[in-house]
């Protein structure tokens, strides 16, 4: 890919990476412009199958995320908050709310 777009790609695969989904998205539009603009200028076909890599490992990445995120969620409501008080709980803890 040509210079820039490289730059642009690493910083938004690092981004990624880090899980700043919010930061990645907003960072989006200045890739595709570039992308667009190296494009326009003839570029190979190597750099359009480099760009759909990146774009097709953000979309993995983020899946992942969201698939692990939902995954802790669906447990929330089993959980449930304990106390040492021996108030009346033959066991000595004591199931709050």
């Amino acid at each position: 890919m040509a210079g820039e777009l490289d730059r642009l790609a690493l910083s938004l695969n690092r981004l990624i990476e880090q899980e700043r989904f919010a930061e990645a998205q907003s960072f989006l539009p200045e890739y595709v412009q570039e992308l667009d603009r190296v494009l326009r200028t003839g570029a190979t076909e190597q750099v359009m199958k480099e760009a759909m890599a990146t774009f097709h490992n953000a979309l993995h990445k983020a899946r992942a995320a969201r698939a692990q995120m939902a995954s802790e969620l669906s447990d929330v409501h089993r959980a449930r908050a304990y106390t040492g008080e021996t108030t009346g709980a033959p066991s000595g803890w004591q199931l709050l709310g």
